[in-house]
């Protein structure tokens, strides 16, 4: 008679990069605040963070270099960007989700 031994359970994580958020858009509050919203990723789960990157399209047209980036929760499907726009220049805004397998593309 006694206890039987302890069972032991592995769980694999299977998360995976996710695909890029659907739906962007950008709208101004005022003069020093625009608004980002978009919709999660259609086919992955698991979305941890999100990370939100802005530039001027003349001089990064991905938004890849240098540009401002800030990190919103993966809960939160939008975020007000605080910065001084500039009249009739071109901004890019860029929106990575990331999961515990790494950022999507």
């Amino acid at each position: 008679e006694g206890l039987s031994p302890p069972t032991v359970l592995q769980l694999q994580d299977i998360s995976a990069r996710p695909d890029q958020p659907q739906n962007v858009v950008a709208s101004f509050n005022s003069e020093t605040d625009i608004l980002l919203s978009w919709q999660p990723p259609s086919a992955i789960g698991g979305i941890e963070e999100y990370f939100v990157s802005w530039c001027t399209v003349e001089n990064d047209r991905q938004c890849a270099g240098e540009g401002n980036e800030t990190r919103v929760p993966g809960s939160q499907l939008s975020v007000t960007l605080q910065d001084s726009w500039v009249p009739y220049v071109r901004y890019g805004f860029v929106v990575v989700a990331s999961t515990s397998a790494g950022r999507g593309e």
